[in-house]
């Protein structure tokens, strides 16, 4: 929900991308895709079979240089089996997809925020 600066920044950026099943994904400022530098990361955190597609979608639709921004797609904790989530990320068949699980959850599963 924050604008990127438009210079060359020191540091990488993880930007987060809300899926529609978050309720948010119209908070998304797709004007900060042209400021992602190379090393940058995109993060989906999906929800289902729906927010994958939308997300393949969204990486087509704005034309993410996937050579130049990394590609992180999590599971949404207890609702998304990461079984299911990589199956689908392995037929996809685009090798530019990393599965990332959300780690504070399975480290910290009884909290609901990581320490």
């Amino acid at each position: 929900t924050l604008p990127l600066p438009d210079a060359p920044r020191p540091y990488h950026t993880i930007m987060d991308v809300k899926c529609p099943s978050s309720g948010e994904a119209e908070h998304f400022r797709k004007d900060n895709v042209a400021l992602l530098q190379t090393g940058d990361e995109l993060k989906f955190v999906v929800a289902g079979r729906r927010d994958f597609g939308w997300m393949l979608n969204c990486i087509d639709r704005l034309a993410i240089d996937t050579e130049k921004v990394r590609v992180l797609v999590a599971p949404v904790y207890q609702v998304c089996a990461l079984r299911d989530l990589a199956e689908w990320v392995l037929a996809a068949q685009r090798s530019n997809l990393r599965l990332q699980p959300q780690l504070h959850r399975v480290i910290w599963p009884e909290v609901e925020r990581g320490r």
